[in-house]
């Protein structure tokens, strides 16, 4: 999550959630109490993957940046697969891609993606009055 003059972009624990089954919620909500305690907030939100352009666009546009993936290194994948059934039966509609990220080296890494924004970014539209919301996706040739 970014907001204008770097005052956070990073503070995911990516470290294994073995032990942490409702890492997704858990997350969702440390990112909603993150965006409330912040003061002078822009009326635009970005909704996007964390892509390398991202604090760029969100330091000068004065966005609010929220995540449409999180990336995480798990020790397994039925580990994996239990967050994703936690978060299913919480409602969450989300799916998540194994791949490799130079950063998570010991791990098994996985991007937990959402199809359906959560409540809690819902939530943040409604209490902060958003003006816009910007939806960026990432696409490769193959579509």
């Amino acid at each position: 999550m970014a907001f204008k003059k770097n005052l956070i972009y990073v503070g995911y624990n990516r470290g294994s959630p073995d032990l942490i089954d409702n890492f997704v919620e858990d997350t969702l909500d440390f990112i909603y109490r993150e965006v409330k305690s912040h003061e002078n907030l822009g009326k635009t939100v970005l909704y996007s993957p964390g892509v390398c352009s991202v604090p760029y666009l969100v330091e000068t546009g004065n966005l609010i940046y929220l995540p449409s993936h999180f990336l995480v290194g798990v020790n397994s994948i039925k580990s994996l697969s239990n967050i994703l059934q936690v978060a299913h039966e919480k409602g969450y509609r989300c799916y998540a891609v194994m791949g490799y990220d130079p950063f998570i080296r010991d791990k098994l890494c996985a991007w937990i993606k959402f199809t359906h924004p959560p409540l809690q970014y819902l939530k943040l539209v409604e209490e902060l009055e958003i003006d816009n919301i910007i939806l960026m996706s990432v696409h490769d040739h193959k579509g």
